[in-house]
This record gives structure tokens, C-alpha cells and sequence, in this order.
């Protein structure tokens, strides 16, 4: 999945065209960021960092996403937080 599209609004805008069928994943990944983590170890290292798996877990649940549908789910979310953690990377 490409997140961020071909297509803009206008020939000025930047911002990517979101598709109607994409809005509740975005929904998903918008609600399911205060499970993210950033976990510092030892000496300022990153040991873990991303979504809690067992709070997407649950998010689903309320969400009402079947099991049987989880999978592209999961993969959209991947996609997503890979982003997320390029732009987390570049920030100062």
C-alpha cells in the first residue's frame, strides 16, 4: 500500500489525495497513536519502538474488524507506522 498517493488536490498542493475506501484505516492509525511506544534502554537506545500490539489488538475489537479481515489490516498499519517513523526520524 502507498500511503501517499499519486494524486494531489491541486497543481499547488502537496498534500495526497485521500480515498473515501482509506478513510477508516486512517481513522484506525489516527486513534491507535497513543499506543505508540518509544522505549529508551540502556544508554539512550531505542529498544523498542512502534504500536502495542495488544492495544491495536483491542482497538480493533471495539472497532468491530473481524479477525478474518485483520490481515490487510495489519499490513496497512505497517505501512503506516513505517512512515510515522521516518517522519519521527527526521524531526529533531
Amino acid at each position: 500500500m502507498d500511503i501517499r498517493g499519486q494524486r494531489t488536490w491541486c497543481a499547488d498542493c502537496t498534500a495526497p489525495e485521500v480515498l473515501h475506501e482509506n478513510v477508516p484505516l486512517i481513522t484506525l492509525f489516527l486513534d491507535a497513536l497513543p499506543a505508540w511506544q518509544g522505549g529508551q534502554g540502556l544508554m539512550g537506545a531505542t529498544l523498542m519502538e512502534g504500536f502495542d500490539r495488544a492495544q491495536l489488538l483491542a482497538l480493533m475489537d471495539l472497532r468491530g474488524i473481524a479477525p478474518a479481515d485483520r490481515a490487510e489490516t495489519w499490513g496497512a498499519l505497517r505501512d503506516l507506522e513505517a512512515e510515522y517513523r521516518v517522519i519521527r526520524a527526521a524531526k529533531p
